[in-house]
C-alpha cells in the first residue's frame, strides 16, 4: 500500500519507463481528473501516440457511476481534439506494469463495456513463492551456455543463453518501481518481465531450465516471491508456470474504442 505522498510523488514525477527504456520517444504523461464538491471521484493518466490516445491508467469511485462516464467523455473529447482515431488502454508503470484494468475492478471494466470498449488484450497475473519451486534440471543441451547482465541502477536481470554459437533464450526480471522501497516487504519481489525461446529450440525444456536456474539465483540473493503476466489464452505458458508453482491471480483486460467524428 502507498502512503498518498508516495503517489503524488509518483504522478508527478518522471517516467519509471526511463530506467528501462531511455531510448524511448518521450510521449508526456497527462492526467485527467473528475471532481465534486472537493472530491476526487475518477481519474486517470493518458498519453497521445500519433492518431492513438494511450490510458495508462483508470481508477474511479464504484459509488459514483457518472463520474466515470463523466470522465470517458472528457477524454475522448481531448483526443479527438488532438487528432486521434482511437482510445486503447496500455500499460501501467506503477507496480510490476500490469496491462488494462483488473476485472476485480468490475465498476470500471463495465463502466468501459457500457461506453463502447472492447477487449484487445486480455492478461493474467501470477504470482509465485521461490521456495516451492523445483530446483533446475540438468541442461537440456550439453553446449548450452548462460551469459547473466546484470544492471543494478536499472533493478535489471537479464540472462542469455546460446546453444554453442546460437542464441536461443533470454529472460529479464525487474526489480519493483522505487517508489515502493518504503513498503513493506520490498525488496523481497522481483517481476518477470519476459522470456523468450527462439524456434528451432521450443519444446526442449530450455525455458524450463533458465526459468528455473535463474530463480535459484534470484533466492540466494534474497528475492522471495515472484510476479509475472502472460496472456490468458497462451496455455503453454500457463501451463509451465503452473509446473513452476505460479499461481493465477486477476485477469487484466486492455479495452479499446473506435471514435466516431
Amino acid at each position: 500500500t502507498l502512503a498518498p505522498g508516495q503517489v503524488a510523488s509518483w504522478l508527478g514525477g518522471p517516467s519509471s519507463w526511463r530506467i528501462h527504456y531511455p531510448d524511448q520517444p518521450r510521449l508526456g504523461k497527462r492526467d485527467l481528473g473528475v471532481t465534486a464538491d472537493g472530491r476526487l471521484l475518477a481519474a486517470g493518466q493518458y498519453m497521445i501516440d500519433g492518431t492513438s490516445c494511450l490510458v495508462s491508467w483508470l481508477a474511479a469511485d464504484p459509488g459514483e457511476p457518472g463520474a466515470l462516464e463523466e470522465w470517458i467523455g472528457a477524454l475522448e473529447d481531448l483526443a479527438r481534439d488532438r487528432g486521434c482515431t482511437a482510445v486503447v488502454q496500455s500499460r501501467n508503470e506503477l507496480g510490476i506494469g500490469w496491462f488494462g484494468t483488473p476485472l476485480v475492478w468490475d465498476h470500471v471494466v463495465r463502466g468501459l463495456r457500457e461506453a463502447g470498449y472492447e477487449p484487445i488484450e486480455r492478461w493474467v497475473i501470477m504470482a509465485g513463492d521461490l521456495g516451492s519451486v523445483p530446483p533446475p534440471p540438468k541442461p537440456p543441451y550439453r553446449s548450452l551456455r548462460v551469459e547473466h547482465r546484470d544492471d543494478p541502477a536499472a533493478l535489471e536481470r537479464a540472462t542469455h543463453v546460446w546453444v554453442g554459437a546460437v542464441p536461443a533464450a533470454d529472460c529479464t526480471f525487474w526489480g519493483a518501481p522505487s517508489v515502493f522501497r518504503d513498503c513493506p516487504g520490498y525488496a523481497a519481489w522481483m517481476t518477470l518481465e519476459a522470456i523468450d525461446v527462439e524456434e528451432p529450440f521450443h519444446r526442449q525444456g530450455i525455458a524450463r531450465y533458465l526459468l528455473t536456474s535463474e530463480m535459484a539465483r534470484l533466492a540466494e540473493q534474497g528475492i522471495r516471491h515472484v510476479l509475472l503476466f502472460t496472456e490468458v489464452g497462451n496455455l503453454p505458458a500457463r501451463r509451465l508456470f503452473e509446473s513452476l508453482g505460479f499461481a493465477a491471480g486477476p485477469e487484466c483486460w486492455c479495452l479499446g474504442h473506435t471514435l466516431g467524428c
